[in-house]
């Protein structure tokens, strides 16, 4: 019953990269257009909490397949975790970091470090 009470006053007990992604999801909520993609690790999840659509993304070890598939699928933004999930770090983090140029922050959790990057159209 204690928790119930805790919940109903709002107070919340995730551990801070929870507590960091569901800012993150509450933002996308917000702001961004319901038709807008999101690539995320947890994308049921990421769907439940926001509204969107969102979809994982394929583990795919070579940077440029990554980002075929993200301009195939229409992309509009990456949420980047700081969960411990070991594919976000063997899979998405190196596509990202193979076109940086292509990827912006739209909105960012300092601690623990959590980030919503929108993706650009690729240059002509």
């Amino acid at each position: 019953m204690k928790n119930q009470v805790e919940l109903a006053r709002g107070v919340r007990a995730y551990p801070p990269v929870w507590d960091a992604y569901f800012r993150a999801a509450a933002w996308i909520r917000q702001y961004t257009k319901p038709d807008d993609l999101i690539v995320d690790r947890k994308a049921a999840l990421l769907a439940y909490a926001t509204d969107r659509r969102v979809v994982s993304f394929p583990r795919e070890s070579d940077p440029k397949r990554m980002l075929a598939w993200m301009e195939k699928e229409g992309v509009d933004y990456v949420l980047v975790p700081e969960i411990p999930y070991d594919d976000i770090q063997r899979y998405l983090i190196p596509a990202i970091s193979a076109e940086q140029r292509r990827f912006y922050p739209a909105f960012e959790v300092e601690e623990p470090y959590t980030v919503l990057l929108c993706l650009l159209p690729a240059p002509p």
